[in-house]
């Protein structure tokens, strides 16, 4: 796709998020769409949605090098 359709930066932080928790970026996105909350409301949301994601993506690597040292030892 790269090769055909450069992406810009924003665009894939935009694809990492949709592929990280599809469900709650899509839930986030209907609603600004259908205008159910109001942009405020969701940007804290949204905010919160990435921060969450940067976490939970620190913990799989920090577990997944502890698995692999353990994995050294044995």
């Amino acid at each position: 796709y790269q090769a055909q359709n450069v992406l810009q930066t924003r665009e894939k932080w935009l694809l990492l998020a949709q592929l990280a928790f599809p469900g709650r970026f899509w839930l986030y996105t209907y609603q600004y769409l259908c205008g159910y909350e109001d942009l405020p409301e969701l940007t804290v949301k949204f905010k919160q949605y990435l921060y969450e994601v940067i976490y939970l993506q620190e913990q799989c690597l920090e577990n997944l090098e502890n698995w692999l040292l353990e994995s050294e030892t044995e």
